[in-house]
């Protein structure tokens, strides 16, 4: 049975700051890293056959150090990386609250095409076929791929089978892994948003 470790990057200073990153690139914090070290020393004992991530700065920082203990260099899939907020990013979510749009796209994210950005539905359709390529290479190994908050809820709205509408209902905090495996059966999730003790607990 394969298995994937789905993982959001480390704190960055904007995370703390509240403000939208979107695809910028921006660099880990002090705490992001400290979060990136925590999430390899849960994963150290497990046989990760490769290590996948967003191509933008924070995930790769945080990529770079879970695959040190397993003597592998991350790989950059473009299909993982965040939702461009277009000119939202660089703002603050408290400016953006206030806004009417935000507020509809708070209601039905599959409703609204962010000014200068994406959908949410472009994300979901491309993170879901990058995921569905890993798995037809490794059918039978464990996996870690880095990514971000919105690439993490679109996939889990995907292989739960709901509606991307629920998406703002779904909470990915930075340096959490959620878990999925996959048989013949298919894709079952099988944790989300633990903190890396909790994963590291379990066998």
């Amino acid at each position: 049975m394969g298995r994937i470790y789905l993982l959001r990057h480390g704190e960055t200073e904007w995370n703390r700051q509240r403000r939208v990153m979107g695809s910028l690139p921006i660099a880990l914090s002090d705490t992001g890293v400290q979060q990136a070290r925590a999430l390899a020393e849960a994963l150290a004992r497990r046989p990760l056959a490769a290590v996948y991530s967003s191509p933008l700065r924070r995930a790769m920082e945080t990529a770079e150090i879970l695959a040190a203990p397993h003597g592998l260099a991350p790989v950059p899939v473009p299909g993982f990386t965040e939702l461009p907020f277009g000119e939202w990013e660089g703002k603050s979510w408290d400016e953006l609250r206030l806004l009417r749009l935000y507020q509809d796209w708070r209601a039905d994210p599959t409703s609204i095409t962010l000014p200068g950005g994406g959908t949410i539905a472009q994300v979901q359709e491309r993170a879901v076929a990058a995921l569905e390529r890993l798995r037809a290479a490794h059918p039978e190994q464990r996996l870690a791929v880095v990514s971000h908050a919105e690439v993490i809820k679109c996939l889990l709205c995907h292989y739960l089978g709901i509606t991307l509408k629920f998406l703002p209902r779904l909470i990915i905090d930075n340096g959490t892994i959620s878990t999925f495996s996959w048989g013949e059966d298919g894709v079952r999730v099988v944790r989300v948003n633990a903190l890396p003790a909790a994963v590291a607990a379990q066998p």
